[in-house]
Parts: C-alpha cells; sequence; structure tokens
C-alpha cells in the first residue's frame, strides 16, 4: 500500500523539526555552561545581582558599591535568587545564574509561538523550525521583556486573521502583557504595542472613517491601556517609596526621555542602524519573507499585523539617539510569525503554488544577507590579514581583526561550513524557498557552526584579557586603592575584579593604577605612569613615585 505523500511530508517534517531542535539546544547549552558573559549588559546585570545578593539590600541595586538606577530591579532579583539555589548563599553568581533566566524565557518564547500556531494554523510546524534559527544565540540577549509581549502581538494578529474584533478577556491578556513587560523594562512596553495596534487600525482608514477606527481603539484603551497603566502607576509608586526618588528621577527622565534625546553611553548610530541590524540580523528569514511577499501579496490588514508591529518598533528606534541592537528583539518573534502566516497562504502544505514570478536583481537582493554572511566567514577564515593589509584601519580596529588570524581548526571548520551552507543557499535559493523547512534547516545549521565558530574568539576578546589584567592588579593592589580604567566604567572588569577591588570610582588625580588598551597608550605617558604589565591588548599602568 503507498503511503500517502502528505504523511510522508509531515513525517520528514516532523523528524527535521527534532534535529533542529537537537542543534539550537547543543549551541544554547554551550552558550550557556562554556561562554563567559561577555555583553556589557549581560555582565552588568549579573555584576548588580551579585552585590544585591551579598548585600541582602534587595530595593538598592549597586554596581561597585554605588547606586544603580538604570533598570526596575526585578531581573537582578532573578538572577540573585537562581544564584542563591545554583551557586549557594556566599558564592559568587555564576554564568549558569546569570543566564538561566534568559534560556527559560527563549524557551517560553519558542513554546508560545509553538501552541499559538498550531492551533491557529495546524498541523503546521514551520513556525517553530524558523524560530530556533533567529535565537540559537537569544540567551546572550534579553528575551525576558519579549515573552512578557507575546500576548500583544499574538491575540491581535489572530484576530485580524480571522476578520474579528478582540474579546474583552484577551483585552486584558493584552494589558497584562503590556504590565509585565514596562514593570521589567520601561514604558516601551506600554507604549509600542499601542502604537502598533492603532497603527495596523489607521492603515486602511476607509475615506477617513474616524469613527470606524476608534471604536475598536476604544476598546484597546479602556480594556488593556488603562488597567495597564494602573498596574504600573502602583508598580511604580511602590519602588519610588522603596528605592526613592533618585530611582523615579532617572529611571523616567533620564533613562527614558534622555535616551530618545542624545545618545547614551556612546550608543549612537545613524537612521540606517537598526534597519540593517533587522535586514542583516535575520539570516534566513528575511529572504524567505521578502521572496513570499513578492510571490504572494497578501490582504496587509488581514494578514500583516506581525509586520506593522515590527515597523511600530523599527521606527520609534530609528528615530531615537540611542542604537541598540536588542532594542528591536521583540521583532523576531513578529517576522517568525509573519514567516508561518506566508507559509500557510502559499498553499506548500497540500502542494499548490500560489506565486508570481521573481526577477533575477530582485531575488538576489532578497537573499543578499546570506550572501554576505557566507562571504564573511570565508574571509574571516582565509584572508584576516588581507583585510588588515587592504583596509585603512584604525589600531584598535587592526587589534581586534588580528584576533580572527589566530582561529582554531574547530573554528576554522565551523566557519567553512557556515560559507557552504551560505553558498549552498544562496545558489539555489528559488527552490529552497519554496520550502521553509529546509529554508529552516539551513539556517539553524548556519546559526550553530557560527555560533561554535565565534564564540570561543568573542571569549579570547572580551573577557580573557580583562581576567588576566585584573589578577595581575589583585597581586598589587589594596582595597581603597584608586584604580581606574581608560574607558567606559565596565562591569566585565567590576566580576573580573571581585567585590574588594573596584575601579572608576575615584577622582582621577587620586588615580594609582590605570588600566588602558593598547590603542591609548598615551594616556600612561601623559600621567607620568609607568607600564608595568600586558595582558593581551591591555596595559597596566602604575604612578612612578
Amino acid at each position: 500500500m503507498a503511503m500517502n505523500p502528505g504523511h510522508l511530508n509531515q513525517r520528514i517534517s516532523q523528524r527535521l523539526f527534532t534535529l533542529i531542535l537537537i542543534l539550537t539546544a547543543i549551541l544554547w547549552i554551550y552558550s550557556l555552561f562554556f561562554v563567559p558573559t561577555f555583553d556589557l549588559d549581560e555582565s552588568l546585570y549579573r555584576r548588580v545581582a551579585e552585590e544585591i545578593k551579598r548585600s541582602g539590600n534587595w530595593w538598592q541595586p549597586t554596581w561597585d558599591h554605588l547606586p544603580l538606577y538604570h533598570k526596575p530591579p526585578i531581573f537582578y532579583w532573578m538572577i540573585a535568587l537562581i544564584s542563591r539555589v545554583v551557586d549557594g548563599v556566599q558564592a559568587p553568581v555564576s554564568v549558569f545564574a546569570a543566564r538561566l533566566p534568559s534560556f527559560l524565557a527563549s524557551v517560553g518564547i519558542l513554546v508560545s509561538l509553538y501552541r499559538f500556531t498550531k492551533n491557529v494554523f495546524a498541523p503546521s510546524l514551520f513556525l517553530c523550525a524558523i524560530f530556533p534559527m533567529l535565537t540559537a544565540t537569544g540567551v546572550i540577549f534579553e528575551p525576558i521583556q519579549t515573552l512578557f509581549l507575546l500576548p500583544t502581538l499574538l491575540l491581535p494578529a489572530a484576530a485580524f486573521l480571522e476578520e474579528r474584533t478582540l474579546t474583552i478577556e484577551e483585552h486584558l491578556y493584552i494589558g497584562l502583557g503590556m504590565f509585565l513587560a514596562s514593570a521589567f523594562k520601561g514604558l516601551n512596553g506600554l507604549v509600542l504595542p499601542t502604537f502598533a495596534f492603532g497603527l495596523h487600525w489607521l492603515l486602511f482608514l476607509k475615506k477617513f472613517d474616524f469613527k470606524q477606527w476608534l471604536k475598536p481603539i476604544w476598546r484597546f484603551v479602556i480594556y488593556a491601556f488603562l488597567p495597564a497603566t494602573v498596574l504600573l502607576f502602583l508598580y511604580y509608586s511602590v519602588l519610588d517609596s522603596e528605592m526613592g526618588r533618585a530611582f523615579t528621577r532617572e529611571f523616567f527622565l533620564v533613562h527614558h526621555l534622555g535616551r530618545a534625546r542624545d545618545p547614551m553611553e556612546s550608543h549612537g548610530g545613524s537612521i540606517f542602524y537598526q534597519p540593517l541590524v533587522l535586514f542583516f540580523g535575520g539570516g534566513f528569514l528575511i529572504p524567505f519573507l521578502l521572496y513570499q511577499w513578492m510571490r504572494i501579496r497578501p490582504n496587509y490588514r488581514q494578514y500583516c499585523f506581525p509586520l506593522t508591529y515590527t515597523l511600530a518598533f523599527l521606527l520609534v528606534f530609528t528615530i531615537t539617539a540611542t542604537k541598540l541592537p536588542h532594542y528591536i528583539w521583540p521583532a523576531w518573534p513578529a517576522l517568525a510569525l509573519m514567516g508561518a502566516i506566508f507559509f500557510e497562504l502559499s498553499g506548500s502544505l497540500d502542494g499548490q503554488q500560489n506565486e508570481r514570478p521573481i526577477g533575477r536583481t530582485a531575488g538576489f537582493l532578497a537573499s543578499f544577507p546570506v550572501f554576505a554572511l557566507g562571504a564573511l566567514a570565508i574571509f574571516t577564515v582565509f584572508s584576516p590579514t588581507f583585510i588588515l593589509n587592504q583596509i585603512e584601519l584604525s589600531q584598535q580596529a587592526r587589534i581586534i581583526v588580528s584576533y580572527f588570524t589566530a582561529l582554531s581548526f574547530f573554528s576554522r571548520i565551523s566557519l567553512v561550513g557556515a560559507a557552504i551552507l551560505c553558498i549552498a543557499f544562496q545558489s539555489k535559493r528559488s527552490y529552497l524557498t519554496r520550502h521553509p523547512m529546509l529554508t529552516a534547516s539551513f539556517g539553524v545549521g548556519v546559526s550553530v557552526l557560527l555560533g561554535f565558530g565565534i564564540l570561543p574568539t568573542l571569549n579570547h576578546l572580551l573577557v580573557q584579557p580583562f581576567d588576566q589584567i585584573a589578577q595581575s592588579v589583585r597581586e598589587r593592589a589594596r582595597p581603597g586603592d584608586c584604580i581606574r580604567y581608560s574607558g567606559p566604567h565596565s562591569p566585565t572588569l567590576s566580576i573580573a575584579l571581585g567585590t574588594e577591588l573596584i575601579h572608576n570610582r575615584c577622582e582621577p588625580n587620586l588615580m594609582k593604577y590605570l588600566i588602558t588598551p593598547q590603542w591609548k597608550e598615551h594616556e600612561c605617558q601623559e600621567r607620568g605612569m609607568k607600564v608595568v604589565d600586558q595582558k593581551e591588548y591591555l596595559l597596566l599602568c602604575v604612578k612612578e613615585r
């Protein structure tokens, strides 16, 4: 008896899906256990949580013993509580404890998206196949707010797909999501989903019929926005009472209004910063979405709320002065959901293809991020010295690029494998983008190989030099000595120095030790200091007597 081709395809998809999850889990576990915290924010959260844990003062987060009011303390509490369980009460916060909340949030995002698409698009497994491609290294970012924001994406998307209005219960769930997201990170969790919902309705007004637009918006405000606002008012009133008015002033005036007006901590960029992050950071999902968009040309109002959701985040963080990649992190599940919708509309499940022809130039541009990624991997493995010799780079850039001239054999093999997959995808892009599971498999394979190829080098570049120079400082300095780092106050150096020695918390004229990168060696000379040790690209200078 011949097997039903549909059942055969479903079995292949399930096996491929299982393989994808295994590959993603390997990279996640590797990142969780074996890669130190090197991202600035990630290292900062770990350090602040450690000081909260040791001081026992849960309402006053500190960094090197001085108050820190950048964010509400919930994330610090999560890390500190997990560390008390897995590390012990007195031990420092481990990498595992610092990353576990983000890891669990990433898993929660996957499970939520899978359950949603299974209920709406059953039996499609595409979404969960392609989303791990986007979150394979997500444990080093901040997915917790994205998890809380999922109701603001999924519930309106379902209502638009089914061409109905949101129920009161769904509005309340959206309000709860906005409250949790804003309590965790800030008021963008309240403002941006509301902006996205209103924008999607506004785009399709017929003859400026504002009465038609105001009805759903009014329901959204009454049942979602206002309850979230009331809960946030109570929540931040408690924080104002317990943490003090200094927290309220700095968090709302500096880190909300200030970040929008001026670049914070040198995190600036052009208006193209976030669009480029989205275009090149989307990996294999971006070519798939562009191909399917050109083929299907869907009814935007009914099917494309996830795209409006993405554009809302992109627009707001494009015009703000401070630029960081994780600001648009909630866009990734929205784009993945858009991919699932396109997959269903294309008729791929039953073998039908409702598509339009795509020009060769448009097809190449759609998959250009994949081509660029493969070319960069090839240059990283075989020609980093070519980059150093042919391009006019600053001393800082040359030192950073030089680290990729000493890749291990395993890293080189991983990067070559990623490049081969990128080139194979580019050569067969027209065929592969018709088969989302294959696209997802290529994407996950590239993510895993890039992770194993680059993460060890990032550890060597961004963590090991600080650990080594901190050991040299500990052998010489005493608690209370004035230690400064020639640059922003570094949480990575704080972790390496421990809790007794701190840096950049004293006046420059009292400085006894200066830690500076090679490209700032002149600062030692200008201050009459002598270089007494060098670890990688970091110099340790001491005041000459």
